[in-house]
């Protein structure tokens, strides 16, 4: 199965999601094994929609205030998932994957600084006509 769909993003995001629904609530380990779903396939077929996707699970994991949803041990757990997201934004630039709706997650996670400095970049290069970020 993974042959016929391993080009397929959304196949990608079914696997990991899979990963976390199994059992009652959702826990670092469980979150753990759906990042590495992601992880691999990212290396392997770097996509827009799959970087999307990959990034939507883990700001699921993460609420406007940036603390944890998900069930970890320790805070600094919390400090990591949202570090990992910036990774995964600065891995997806750099794999030619930053559309305009990865660009509003930025802003979805109050990184104003960070979202206002992507969108020049991104309004001077790639997308001129993003006057909508």
């Amino acid at each position: 199965m993974k042959k016929d769909f391993s080009k397929e993003p959304q196949y990608w995001d079914w696997l990991a999601r899979v990963e976390i629904a199994e059992g009652k609530g959702v826990n670092s380990v469980q979150l753990s094994r759906a990042v590495q779903v992601y992880e691999e396939n990212l290396k392997s077929t770097p996509s827009p929609i799959l970087a999307e996707l990959y990034l939507k699970v883990l700001m699921e994991a993460v609420d406007r205030d940036g603390e944890a949803v998900i069930q970890f041990d320790t805070h600094a757990s919390t400090v990591k998932l949202v570090t990992h997201i910036q990774e995964v934004f600065e891995k997806a630039e750099s794999l030619g994957c930053i559309n305009e709706d990865l660009a509003s997650y930025l802003l979805y996670l109050s990184k104003l600084v960070e979202a206002k400095m992507l969108t020049e970049k991104l309004c001077s290069g790639r997308f001129p006509d993003a006057v909508n970020l």
